[in-house]
């Protein structure tokens, strides 16, 4: 089985014997990812919205908590 590029999550295999695809998209889709040039900048945004998302839901929790002790 070494050696094998397998795509699939078939869990009778090892771990080791599973190859994983590069990230993109399949032949003849201009939408795949190519270079990652654009990603981070994208991924650094997508962070701030988690961070951001977090802290709005932990201030709405609070809020909910002193409203609901009244």
């Amino acid at each position: 089985m070494k050696g094998r590029i397998v795509k699939t999550n078939d869990h009778r295999l090892g771990f080791e014997d599973v190859r994983y695809a590069k990230r993109g998209g399949q032949l003849g889709n201009r939408n795949a990812l190519k270079t990652g040039f654009h990603t981070a900048p994208v991924r650094a945004w997508r962070a701030q919205v988690r961070d951001w998302r977090k802290r709005v839901k932990l201030a709405l929790a609070k809020a909910d908590d002193e409203l609901s002790g009244l």
